[in-house]
């Protein structure tokens, strides 16, 4: 499987977990498979003639911004209002500071 294909099967299961809007995401998403086709090409990172050391970086940051990672989509099922390791252990405690004095 290529990176283009890969690509494609992320967007979708993205765009399926309502982690995505292919709509709102037009634009990067036809600039990631544009870089994804780069990445795709047998020459690369020599295509074109010149070294790419550009694309690889772009598709993660294009990754990224799309939430098209595992991390990031871990970030979109957390429950609203949650506040992260310190607002759950506050929660555990009663919002109580246990110091004493």
């Amino acid at each position: 499987m290529g990176i283009l294909e890969a690509t494609n099967r992320s967007i979708e299961a993205a765009v399926k977990a309502g982690a995505l809007d292919e709509d709102l995401s037009a634009g990067p998403i036809a600039a990631i498979r544009r870089v994804a086709e780069l990445i795709d090409d047998p020459d690369f990172p020599f295509a074109r003639g010149k070294f790419d050391n550009v694309s690889l970086p772009s598709y993660r940051g294009y990754c990224a911004d799309l939430r098209l990672t595992p991390a990031s989509v871990v970030d979109v099922k957390k429950p609203e209002g949650s506040g992260g390791k310190l607002a759950n252990l506050r929660s555990i405690q009663g919002g109580r500071n246990t110091r004493s004095g």
